[in-house]
């Protein structure tokens, strides 16, 4: 029963370990390029490529760091201050939010090793690589559920997301405010969609390679 328990853990931890991997490639600059240089990607009124850019990516760093909140209190546009205090306070809300995401994965992470070095240990390492196996199929299946809902209602899922993860009246922006022009919708959908694809690539993988080890495995 024990080692059901531990293995059932194992699986749900290659999703959490794929989302905390995910939200790091997201915030960085080269998928903030990336996204700002699609086609059709809606300008941001008052500033021009490069200077969208170049506030974009302190705001990001933001997210995964330690950085105080001054830092983002110290970014100006057209001389005056880009961000409002509600809207920092947004940002540090949503920096409590990764930390908790990457907090909580390495604690499975840990749990993943563990349960790992014990099998191999009492002779049950197949068992354990398909728990990881069941993991991917795991991550890809939450995936499959989840993209009807974005492309069918991506404003409803948006909001049921803020509403779920923060307090009411905290994440809510003007057009005109620095963050929805430096982040507008669209921004989201497209990360939405690239979390999406690096949950299912991550997934397949981890599905596929901890499948074929656990065949090896049984065959020896």
């Amino acid at each position: 029963m024990m080692r059901r328990l531990a293995l059932a853990a194992c699986s749900l931890a290659v999703p959490l370990l794929l989302a905390a991997i995910g939200v790091r490639l997201l915030a960085s600059g080269p998928f903030l390029r990336l996204v700002y240089g699609r086609p059709g990607f809606p300008a941001a009124e008052g500033f021009d490529a490069a200077e969208r850019l170049a506030l974009a990516l302190p705001s990001t760093r933001f997210i995964v760091n330690d950085a105080p909140p001054a830092e983002l209190a110290a970014l100006r546009h057209a001389g005056a201050p880009l961000y409002s205090a509600d809207e920092i306070a947004h940002l540090v809300d949503v920096r409590r939010v990764v930390r908790r995401l990457g907090q909580l994965a390495s604690a499975f992470g840990l749990w993943l090793v563990l349960v790992g070095l014990a099998a191999r240990r009492g002779g049950w390492l197949a068992a354990w690589a398909r728990s990881l196996a069941r993991g991917g199929w795991l991550t890809l299946t939450a995936v499959l559920l989840l993209v009807p809902a974005l492309a069918l209602s991506f404003d409803l899922a948006f909001t049921r997301f803020h509403q779920l993860l923060f307090e009411p009246g905290t994440w809510q922006f003007s057009d005109d405010s620095g963050l929805i022009r430096l982040f507008p919708e669209r921004f989201w959908y497209d990360s939405g969609l690239a979390a999406c694809a690096t949950l299912v690539a991550g997934g397949l993988v981890v599905a596929l390679v901890a499948g074929r080890m656990a065949a090896a495995l049984e065959r020896r």
